[in-house]
């Protein structure tokens, strides 16, 4: 008996785990708009703060692409999060008339699955970015102003993407 109870939630964790995956397509959205993303605070760092581009080259390298991997899994986390819920909220909204055929009926609906994914994606990354850069700005300039401007870049944008895939996390 409970290895019937072990062998479904088994299942039902291997689903989730399938269905949670991101696709190659959608990697190839949410990688390069958390990489130009995170590029935006080595502008202002280098601008206001002073940064040499060349002499922290390395660290700004690094930053970047581990904090943009970081924004991906958050922009993933807030996109499938509200796929999920919109889906189960629109399924309604395609007509069931008795004319349309089981197949028509079944296109209508992926089409409306495919359309809900591309809505979600994009406020994903709207929403993530707007709280990335709110993120930068308060800890850049408020929390850690006293700390010197390496340490500060560091910090404020390590922390930002940090923090936001934590609460995107804890969405689903």
């Amino acid at each position: 008996m409970s290895d019937k109870k072990g062998k479904k939630s088994n299942d039902i964790f291997s689903q989730f785990q399938e269905d949670h995956r991101p696709t190659s397509e959608q990697l190839a959205i949410y990688f390069p708009s958390a990489l130009a993303l995170t590029l935006i605070p080595l502008y202002l760092f280098y601008s206001i703060f002073g940064l040499e581009l060349y002499t922290y080259l390395p660290l700004f390298g690094v930053v970047s692409v581990g904090s943009a991997l970081i924004l991906t899994l958050a922009y993933h986390n807030i996109a499938h999060w509200l796929k999920t819920r919109l889906v189960s909220h629109r399924e309604g909204l395609v007509p069931k008339s008795g004319k349309d055929k089981k197949d028509v009926l079944a296109k209508k609906k992926q089409e409306q699955i495919q359309v809900t994914q591309r809505e979600s994606i994009a406020f994903s990354i709207l929403y993530n970015n707007a709280l990335f850069l709110f993120g930068v700005i308060v800890l850049g300039f408020f929390v850690f102003k006293s700390a010197s401007a390496p340490f500060n870049y560091v910090l404020s944008v390590s922390l930002s993407a940090a923090a936001l895939s934590f609460f995107s996390a804890s969405s689903v």
